[in-house]
């Protein structure tokens, strides 16, 4: 039954399962109007790497002061209630629905950036992860993004070479020790690319600085970011 669980997808969940608000349980929302409200969205004055919201300029001290080969990381929420449980869902309990509604709310804050030409790239699984959660959370983002803003999506551009441990419960060096190496070229050609990627959560921007890397080194002309929720 779990096995059946982490391959079945779309109607046939839904139907047999049908969507419960992560933040109240209210049934048939994947996230309903009254928690929508609820959700903290992070827009207009933060800074461009690690989100901190400023009172002014476009990056933080801290972030001025660090070699970054991302340029720019956009968030669309903070990390908090309904989004906080939504994401756990979304990425450990299957609920793949949840990938529309939080594909549009990050689509939403993408709107208006410049990214005519971005290729969008999900931030890849392991394979041996992959296999066992039955799907990519990022790489549903992904193609939601890529639809909504009309962006070529590059599911192949990246690939996790190292099967990493959990980033939870790490500080900030540990997190970037885990990942430092972890990512590599992918099939895709991403030579003077433009890329965008995208993942459901960043706490402390260790994943995609590895990321970013592996896609330079790939040849990438520049990289920016995209997530959900920054806690």
């Amino acid at each position: 039954m779990k096995v059946w669980l982490r391959r079945a997808s779309g109607p046939t969940l839904e139907f047999l399962f049908p969507p419960v608000c992560p933040g109240c349980g209210r049934l048939g929302y994947p996230i309903c109007p009254h928690c929508r409200a609820e959700i903290v969205p992070i827009t207009g004055s933060d800074c461009r790497i690690c989100n901190r919201l400023l009172d002014f300029a476009d990056i933080c001290g801290r972030c001025n002061a660090a070699r970054h080969s991302l340029g720019r990381v956009y968030a669309a929420a903070v990390y908090s209630s309904p989004i906080r449980e939504a994401i756990t869902r979304f990425k450990y309990d299957n609920h793949r629905f949840l990938a529309e509604t939080l594909g549009e709310l990050l689509a939403r804050r993408l709107r208006g950036e410049s990214l005519d030409g971005f290729r969008v790239v999900p931030v890849p699984l392991h394979r041996n992860r992959q296999k066992s959660r039955g799907y990519n959370q990022s790489a549903l983002l992904g193609r939601r993004i890529s639809e909504q803003l009309g962006l070529r999506y590059e599911p192949d551009g990246l690939e996790r070479v190292r099967d990493t441990g959990p980033q939870v419960g790490r500080n900030v060096n540990e997190r970037l020790a885990n990942v430092r190496g972890a990512f590599g070229a992918g099939s895709a050609d991403l030579q003077g690319r433009d890329v965008l990627l995208v993942d459901d959560l960043s706490t402390t921007g260790a994943t995609l600085e590895a990321c970013a890397k592996a896609a330079r080194k790939a040849g990438a002309s520049s990289v920016r970011a995209a997530v959900v929720a920054r806690g």
